[in-house]
């Protein structure tokens, strides 16, 4: 089975499943699986129609950034926002600071040392979209810029962070 399947995005192999309740074709294709940069997930009160939004960030970039923007904009009557960055990871500052400034507006979000006396401070260019309560979630697989994500939540007392140590991968 996996001679068939092997090679790039190909291979396609049909199958005859047994079973005590009797036989079932199965046809498996190999394809590419894209994960989004984020990914939301509305849950709404059916009687209210306000909800909490949950975002998952598997990596932090402009892409994830435009997801969680629009997510926002489309959803502006929120009880509260689980965003969740226990696997996210990232290393584009810029677009780190775009991210954090969607909830904390314009605070600065890292610190970067390149020499002993030279040290940028990385900051959002807009105001915050959201002022609902967040909470962060994180844990050992969070990784680069998502750290500094949490950092900043924490320092500007605007989520509740709950999970494990970070990775400490943090420049």
């Amino acid at each position: 089975l996996s001679a068939v399947l092997s090679g790039f995005n190909s291979g396609t192999s049909k199958l005859k499943l047994l079973s005590p309740s009797g036989e079932k074709d199965v046809v498996l294709r190999r394809a590419s699986i894209i994960l989004a940069d984020a990914d939301v997930v509305h849950r709404a009160d059916e009687e209210t129609g306000s909800g909490i939004l949950e975002i998952i960030v598997h990596k932090l970039s402009d892409n994830a950034v435009s997801i969680v923007n629009e997510a926002l904009a489309k959803y502006d009557d929120l009880t509260g926002i689980i965003l969740d960055l226990r696997a996210a990871s990232g290393d584009d500052e810029k677009a780190a600071a775009k991210f954090a400034g969607l909830f904390i507006g314009k605070q600065p979000v890292m610190r970067i040392v390149e020499t002993a006396k030279d040290e940028v401070e990385i900051v959002p260019g807009g105001n915050a979209v959201t002022d609902a309560p967040v909470v962060v979630l994180m844990s050992d697989m969070t990784k680069g810029t998502a750290e500094a994500i949490a950092a900043a939540f924490y320092e500007y007392e605007r989520g509740v962070l709950v999970g494990t140590p970070t990775a400490g991968s943090a420049r």
